[in-house]
């Protein structure tokens, strides 16, 4: 059997939180499968030597578009330069977030509001922005990164725990609304397991 079973070869993936741990190995699964890779995150020096990285070692493109998923102006932009680079983009990955520890009575507002923002808010806009994108095509999928514990209250990460529990029902309201244009939206509850790229990858066939 090939080693790249799954059918990605040549398919174009965005990932957000690029470098971060979980979307690190996101990438390099992707490459792994021959898939062309978009790899967006905040942290830009980081980001640059992780894409060069990846096309060095597995002859994809990747295209590395600092970003902050909060905003309307870079998302777009990112989506602008991947239609340029690539001609498309045929999956998404949301994995940008944030948790911090914090006991419930003594959670600052602000903290609250900045992890609904990127947690929640993040998931939205930019699967908004690409799903305008797979719409026009006829065809995208999304796997939205969530938790075990957006079901099951996880103690001392209430806006955490929360804002995932909204991005469970988000991806249902996307896959409810942007089916009938060949549109899917699944979400992944990892726990503290090493399956969930493994995951990632069975849920885009």
């Amino acid at each position: 059997m090939s080693d790249k079973w799954l059918g990605l070869e040549g398919k174009v993936a965005a990932v957000t939180g690029a470098v971060g741990g979980m979307g690190r190995t996101i990438v390099q699964e992707f490459a792994k499968q021959g898939a062309n890779i978009l790899l967006l995150d905040i942290r830009e020096d980081a980001l640059i030597e992780y894409a060069e990285e990846i096309a060095k070692e597995y002859g994809v493109q990747t295209l590395a578009v600092k970003t902050n998923s909060v905003s309307e102006e870079e998302v777009d932009r990112a989506v602008a330069q991947a239609l340029e680079k690539f001609g498309r983009v045929d999956i998404l990955v949301n994995t940008a977030a944030m948790l911090r520890a914090c006991p419930l009575e003594d959670l600052p507002l602000e903290e609250w509001r900045q992890t609904v923002d990127i947690n929640l808010t993040g998931y939205f806009l930019v699967s908004q922005r690409f799903g305008r994108q797979f719409i026009k095509q006829g065809k995208g999928t999304m796997v939205h990164i969530s938790t075990i514990a957006s079901v099951f209250p996880e103690t001392y990460s209430a806006a955490y725990s929360s804002t995932k529990a909204g991005v469970n029902m988000m991806s249902r309201q996307m896959a409810a609304e942007w089916g009938q244009f060949g549109v899917r939206s699944n979400c992944i509850q990892p726990c503290l397991s090493k399956l969930h790229c493994q995951k990632v990858s069975m849920l885009i066939l």
